[in-house]
């Protein structure tokens, strides 16, 4: 004896069908019109160019007043640090020291440049003192504190010194005090263009290629 078996509904199947097919052609349709944007706007990694980099008007180690326009027939490298800094901030100028080094004759397109975030203590002479332990054409800059905040800002760098919003200044007074600070090492083109950064892990063989890449 056979059971009786549902019977298939002609029409439940027409609606199924039909709410796949729209979804295909909807989903082909959103897709199809990103590439074909993609394929209009050259959208690539760099397809937004990111605003980093700015006007700055400092004073050098050596004295000489600077401006972002001193350096427009060569790449720079930017990093922001301080003298007082006990480890990050030497270890990330020993590494820029190397790629100079690793560059060699390639190094005179490229001007490396360390901006302090902590002016009160770094002056020229105190920055003059720091450099001499590293690559002899890193360039120490400084300024009033507007100056190193406008810089800053500029590039995107985060600091802060322990009693920055508040009315304490013994630690300050002391001379004593750490700073935290962001950590990124700018490459930016002569027009005073942003090309790519690097962090941390990233070592001197790999940065000086990123460079030789660029020049």
């Amino acid at each position: 004896m056979l059971l009786n078996q549902p019977k298939k509904n002609p029409f439940l199947w027409a609606i199924i069908i039909g709410i796949f097919v729209v979804f295909a052609w909807f989903e082909g349709s959103i897709f199809g019109n990103i590439e074909k944007i993609k394929d209009r706007e050259g959208i690539s990694q760099s397809i937004t160019e990111v605003k980093i980099g700015g006007p700055f008007n400092l004073i050098d180690h050596r004295g000489n007043s600077v401006t972002e326009k001193s350096f427009q027939d060569r790449h720079k490298l930017v990093f922001f640090g301080y003298t007082w800094c006990p480890d990050i901030c030497p270890t990330e100028l020993q590494i820029i020291t190397e790629v100079l080094d690793t560059l060699g004759n390639n190094s005179k397109k490229i001007v490396a440049l360390f901006i302090t975030i902590d002016p009160r203590r770094d002056t020229q002479v105190k920055l003059a003192n720091y450099l001499s332990h590293f690559h002899p054409e890193i360039i120490g800059l400084t300024g009033n504190e507007k100056q190193i905040a406008t810089a800053a800002k500029a590039y995107r760098v985060y600091y802060n010194r322990p009693d920055q919003n508040t009315k304490t200044v013994s630690s300050q007074s002391s001379g004593d005090y750490i700073m935290d600070h962001s950590v990124y090492i700018y490459l930016i083109s002569p027009e005073d263009k942003y090309i790519t950064h690097f962090i941390q892990s990233d070592d001197s063989d790999k940065i000086a290629q990123e460079i030789l890449n660029h020049l």
